[in-house]
C-alpha cells in the first residue's frame, strides 16, 4: 500500500490518495471495501463547484434568457402579422386582377384565370 502512495505522488499534480483509493487499488474492487456513494465525487460535480456561479448568478442568466427568448417571440408574432397582411394585400390585388384562388373568400377550387374566354 505504501509502494502505491509513493509511485502515485511521484507525479507533483497528482492529487493525494484516499485510504479508500488505496483500498480499491490494492484489494480489487469488491463489495464491502468501500460503503458509501463512491470513492469520489464526479468530476462533473467538481466542475460545477468549481464554476464559482452562484444561485443569484444562474437565476440572473435564466431570468435574461427567458427575456431574450419573449423578444424574440414578439418579434416572430410581428413578422407572421406583417407576412399574412402581404399575403392578403397579394390576393386581393391578383383577385382584382380577374385571378380566383382554391382558399378564402369563396374562390373556386382551382386557380383560373378569368377573361378572354379562358
Amino acid at each position: 500500500m505504501l509502494r502505491l502512495e509513493e509511485e502515485h505522488l511521484v507525479d507533483p499534480d497528482a492529487i493525494p490518495l484516499t485510504p479508500e483509493e488505496v483500498s480499491v487499488r490494492v484489494l480489487k474492487p469488491r463489495s464491502g471495501y468501500v460503503k458509501g456513494l463512491g470513492i469520489r465525487p464526479s468530476s462533473s460535480l467538481r466542475t460545477i463547484a468549481s464554476s464559482g456561479m452562484s444561485k443569484d448568478d444562474v437565476q440572473r442568466q435564466i431570468a435574461e434568457i427567458k427575456e431574450a427568448a419573449n423578444s424574440e417571440i414578439a418579434e416572430l408574432k410581428e413578422a407572421n402579422k406583417r407576412h399574412e397582411e402581404m399575403t392578403a394585400n397579394i390576393l386581393e390585388f391578383l383577385r382584382s386582377q380577374g385571378f380566383t384562388t382554391p382558399f378564402g373568400n369563396g374562390g373556386s377550387s382551382s386557380s383560373s384565370y378569368r377573361g378572354d374566354g379562358n
